[in-house]
């Protein structure tokens, strides 16, 4: 979310396309190309695994963690980055499904809500313009849902982006709960299953 001078605070579209393959009942793969950022003549590919360490006998909650990394590429400016991710989440399913079976269960669980952290590293030595890196972390807390269908699945996240950093000097006036430090991040977005 940005304010805009005499218009208010709008949100900025963020668009990414992606595809996850799970390796077996714990463990996903996954790669993403983000669409948004191509426009603007970035070529913006993440790749990762998501790993489910933990669930309760249920299986209504667990904890999971994903470990990846953005590569992004100005093909103008012809300027390179990596920077690795690693997130933790908690996630509890609150629905099950009567018309779908599971092995070993009469039910299968469906919508779910979770919470955790985003961390994104930056590995550089210096950010723009030659100055000196600063913020090796980028740490953001974040809660999410997914509505859970056979083929489709919808999810809401909010996430504070670097609730620690100051947001006051810096190109876009970001909206933040904590007025000049960190954003706020809405996110919106579909998946599709077969």
């Amino acid at each position: 979310m940005a304010r805009v001078p005499g218009i208010g605070s709008i949100p900025l579209p963020i668009s990414s396309i992606g595809y996850a393959y799970g390796l077996h009942s714990n463990a996903t793969i996954y790669g993403n190309w983000h669409t948004t950022s191509a426009i603007f003549g970035v070529i913006q590919l993440e790749l990762g695994t998501s790993i489910r360490w933990w669930q309760n006998e249920s299986q209504s909650m667990g904890l999971s963690t994903q470990l990846g990394f953005h590569y992004m590429n100005d093909v103008f400016e012809k300027n390179q980055r990596l920077y690795p991710t690693f997130d933790a989440n908690y996630y509890w399913h609150y629905l099950k499904s009567s018309s779908e079976k599971t092995e070993g269960d009469s039910q299968k669980w469906n919508n779910y809500v979770y919470g955790g952290m985003s961390n994104w590293f930056d590995l550089r030595a210096f950010k723009a313009h030659g100055l000196e890196q600063t913020n090796r972390l980028v740490f953001a807390p974040q809660i999410g849902h997914v509505f859970q269908g056979k083929h489709w699945d919808i999810f809401t996240e909010f996430k504070l982006l670097g609730p620690g950093k100051a947001n006051d000097k810096v190109v876009i006036d970001y909206v933040s709960p904590l007025r000049d430090r960190g954003a706020l991040g809405i996110y919106l977005g579909c998946t599709f299953k077969w």
